[in-house]
């Protein structure tokens, strides 16, 4: 593992984050064109099972799954709110939200 990727055994994060995802995973296929690349993404698994990604680029979510790829645009909240998820408050400089 490199120093971009983090784990996180914490079940409640990762619930947050598996639910953050399915509420935003319909997409649309790329078609002809090649899909954006996302900065950061998401790596899920169910135990040494991969399940796919969810990323997220300047102004766009992409999902990608063993039978599906796609994106769909994202607002600036969204966007937000997945980057205090995947890095943490402390990182981003935003407060912590509270549940």
């Amino acid at each position: 593992m490199d120093a971009s990727e983090n784990l996180f055994p914490d079940p409640v994060r990762v619930r947050d984050l598996v639910a953050f995802a399915n509420e935003r995973r319909e997409s649309s296929q790329a078609g002809l064109y090649t899909p954006p690349a996302p900065q950061t993404h998401a790596a899920f698994y169910e135990r040494d099972h991969f399940l796919g990604t969810f990323g997220v680029g300047w102004n766009f979510f992409s999902v990608s799954c063993e039978k599906w790829k796609g994106t769909r645009s994202a607002s600036a909240d969204e966007i937000s709110r997945f980057q205090v998820m995947i890095r943490g408050p402390e990182e981003t400089g935003l407060p912590r939200q509270k549940n």
